[in-house]
């Protein structure tokens, strides 16, 4: 993108929307030196200059635990972008238990508007997919990718864990903070997703049994969530998710307790 811009002319100044500081200081980084060197940055040689900088008693092992983070996330449509970062696998997992809500409570009219809704056309609808590019794919076809996502996550735990053990002092605290923390968080909220789904996929065959046994298991993933929340909440951090309205967890899991609680009654 940002290349094509320079192609075009367009490119007297760059503005990137980056959330929260702290949690991107890699990405801020190396974006600002990508933008200044942009014919010739190099991704991978970068990554690798900034973990002997930031870790050098364990600088090949943090540079294969990020990079095998950021080849964690599956990628899909004709772009082949990430399909489930955190906040689009929360959209969709929230979809899902408003979903369930709408069909235990009235499952007749639910069934006209689910068809209503699947049959949906216009440009607002198909304009989701640029910026959630999974948000109009079938849940069997985006479980098993996020299963995949999940498989790989844990290897970029693995990873991280085996650097950790080697770094020392702040070093290890921003490394706990910036990646294993992250890797938890984002582990947890696809554990949540993939139980959502299960959930769904089993009362659409009435099977309200299995449906309230996974969200049982949806329920557990929010302490992988919080695990990981209690890394990056550490001393002066430790109000850090307080109040937190990016991803506003305790209501995803809120929601997750009251339609289990529908489901059990």
């Amino acid at each position: 993108m940002f290349k094509k811009a320079k192609t075009t002319g367009a490119n007297e100044y760059a503005i990137m929307n980056v959330s929260n500081i702290r949690e991107f200081p890699l990405a801020l980084e190396s974006s600002s030196a990508m933008l200044w060197t942009l014919d010739n940055f190099d991704a991978k040689q970068y990554l690798e200059n900034w973990c002997t900088r930031r870790f050098p008693l364990a600088a090949e092992t943090a540079v294969a635990a990020y990079q095998q983070f950021f080849d964690s996330y599956e990628l899909v449509g004709e772009r082949q972008v990430p399909g489930y970062l955190d906040g689009q696998q929360r959209m969709r997992a929230s979809a899902i238990l408003k979903d369930l809500e709408r069909q235990l409570d009235d499952p007749n009219a639910y069934q006209k508007a689910s068809s209503s809704w699947n049959n949906r056309s216009d440009a607002f609808y198909r304009s989701l997919s640029d910026m959630n590019p999974a948000s109009n794919l079938p849940l069997d076809t985006i479980l098993p990718q996020v299963k995949r996502q999940l498989v790989h996550l844990n290897q970029a735990e693995e990873l991280a864990e085996t650097a950790l053990a080697d770094l020392k002092d702040t070093s290890k605290a921003f490394f706990e903070t910036n990646l294993l923390a992250q890797i938890h968080i984002l582990s947890g909220v696809g554990q949540w997703l993939a139980h959502c789904i299960q959930a769904k996929q089993a009362a659409d065959k009435n099977d309200w049994a299995t449906a309230k046994q996974e969200l049982e298991q949806a329920l557990l993933a929010f302490t992988t969530i919080k695990k990981g929340q209690q890394l990056a909440a550490k001393g002066k951090w430790q109000d850090w998710y307080r109040g937190d309205k990016k991803m506003n967890l305790p209501s995803a899991e809120a929601q997750t307790k009251a339609v289990l609680l529908k489901i059990k009654q």
